[in-house]
């Protein structure tokens, strides 16, 4: 699904927010394939609200890069 999609269909960002609250790891690794990683993510977050809210556990991002 692109960007173009999401801001002009609105059929395409319902589906999205759906699949983002039916499997929300799932969603959330899926958009981190988006992203450079050094260390890519395995578990996109702790949701428990235990203590503190965690994302992306154990993944290193390559935020700074020269081509």
């Amino acid at each position: 699904m692109s960007v173009a999609d999401l801001t002009t269909n609105p059929s395409s960002r319902a589906a999205l927010h759906a699949r983002s609250l039916a499997d929300p790891d799932g969603f959330w690794l899926e958009q981190a394939q988006r992203l450079e990683w050094i260390t890519a993510p395995t578990e996109a977050g702790d949701w428990s609200f235990a203590e503190t809210i965690s994302t992306c556990a154990g993944s290193t991002m390559a935020c700074s890069m020269s081509r």
